[in-house]
């Protein structure tokens, strides 16, 4: 943008979000089946999701105290009364023609989120039963429906219209996903289905402004990013045209031609005929929970995890990001950091992608064992962990240790002798790899592992 150009002429961003979470409840929202993934189409299905006649709904309870467990982790009110109501609206996937969700009266209302320094409004935080999934068979004249996960209990989400640009809006969508985790309430897998998003956009001008467009179902932080990138783009340059329509409109987003496509206006909440659902009476959710045990209860969320790891454990940016978002390596680490260098844990973990594959008492003795000089880190990376996969002992594994040390003095020696060799091996001689083990074996009376001095020289080499 011209950085003379008046304020008046500058373009304003405005995105809210509205995000689908799938709850792992065991069972579906309004009945007894289960709730879960299955291969086999319509297997967790019964009269009561399929939208039988004269059948009734009966609430889940737990995905009750999952939405006001959220709302309270994102600081809403929670209103004294809440109620279901019916959606209405014809869509395959939706064997009643309504789907039963909140309308006026939802669960948690007035919170918000951080997202750097801005502070990101949350609207409501309600709950509905998921629709089922129409699956398009290649080449076919015809589609099929697979109504499993059709009444699976979702919480929706929806943000004030607070963001201001693509990369919040990704980042306010990570920072969700990881507080709804560590609330252990979804798996939150965004490639599963579990958590979808719908992004509402318009571009200001001065006064003037782009009638709102809402980009449907977007599955991943990329695509939810890309998305808005593009759609804020054309709405600046088709800025003059579009300033003068009326009605919301619904896109859909092209992942492989990176293009928004207009699907069709936008429905209205009249368009939907709410109405309270007759089959569910009224909640009075201060009398079905106790709030404040709800609220003691609550973990504690990644922001505070967050300023311990960079604060306490003196970790940088990156590897406190890395720990906080993979909540096992996270809750690893904790235990491990009680008894060995935190710094050193953080780089086994994540620079050497040692993950949670060993114990943590098994790692705290590596480092312990490094830091004493009893071992080299190339042993650690060449020979330890492959031994302990074959369910040896660690203090067995760390006892064969000065016969490896003597053969990293070997290797570097052989290293130094040979130069000619190290810098053909580098122009990528193969020969001279093989000279240099050859070497090796020699001055070891072929008592070495030919692989493992290999390997060594190798990363030696790096």
């Amino acid at each position: 943008m011209n950085k003379f150009m008046s304020k008046e002429n500058e373009f304003k961003t405005t995105i809210g979000l509205e995000i689908h979470i799938e709850l792992k409840t065991k069972t579906k929202m309004f009945c007894d089946c289960k709730n879960g993934d299955s291969d086999s189409p319509n297997q967790y299905v019964c009269p009561i999701c399929l939208g039988y006649p004269g059948t009734l709904p009966v609430p889940n309870k737990q995905a009750i105290q999952y939405a006001v467990m959220l709302g309270l982790a994102l600081g809403c009110e929670i209103p004294k009364e809440s109620k279901f109501d019916r959606k209405h609206y014809f869509y395959p996937d939706l064997p009643k023609n309504y789907q039963i969700s909140q309308y006026d009266m939802p669960f948690a209302i007035k919170g918000s989120m951080k997202i750097g320094d801005r502070t990101i409004g949350i609207t409501r935080v309600h709950l509905e039963e998921d629709a089922g999934k129409l699956i398009h068979p290649e080449g076919a004249s015809y589609s099929l429906v697979d109504y499993n996960r059709g009444g699976v209990p979702l919480i929706e989400t929806v943000t004030d219209p607070d963001i201001e640009s693509p990369g919040q809006a990704k980042q306010f969508l990570k920072d969700l996903r990881l507080i709804v985790r560590y609330l252990d309430i979804s798996d939150a897998d965004m490639e599963k289905g579990h958590l979808r998003c719908d992004a509402n956009i318009s571009v200001q001008r001065g006064t003037e402004t782009t009638p709102i467009f809402e980009i449907k179902n977007l599955n991943s932080f990329r695509s939810v990013e890309r998305a808005l990138i593009y759609e804020a783009a054309r709405l600046r340059d088709n800025f003059e045209e579009l300033k003068t329509q009326i009605g919301k409109r619904t896109l859909t987003w092209l992942e492989k031609s990176g293009k928004t496509q207009e699907m069709r206006q936008k429905e209205e909440s009249a368009d939907y005929r709410y109405f309270p659902d007759p089959d569910i009476p009224v909640f009075y959710t201060h009398k079905l929970f106790d709030l404040e045990k709800i609220k003691k209860e609550l973990p504690e969320m990644p922001e505070a995890h967050l300023k311990e790891l960079k604060e306490k454990y003196n970790l940088s940016d990156n590897e406190a990001d890395v720990l906080l978002h993979k909540i096992k390596w996270y809750q690893y680490f904790q235990v491990a950091a009680k008894s060995a260098d935190p710094k050193q844990i953080a780089d086994w973990m994540i620079n050497e992608n040692l993950g949670i594959s060993i114990a943590t008492e098994d790692l705290v003795i590596l480092i312990n064992a490094l830091n004493e000089n009893k071992i080299t880190r190339s042993f650690v990376k060449q020979v330890v962990l492959a031994e302990l996969k074959k369910g040896k002992k660690i203090s067995e594994i760390i006892s064969q240790a000065d016969s490896q040390l003597d053969l990293d003095k070997i290797i570097q020696k052989i290293i130094q002798e040979n130069q000619d060799a190290v810098e053909n091996f580098k122009k990528g001689k193969e020969t001279a790899l093989q000279f240099l083990v050859g070497q090796v074996m020699r001055e070891t009376r072929g008592q070495a592992d030919v692989a493992l001095v290999a390997k060594t020289i190798k990363d030696s080499l790096k």
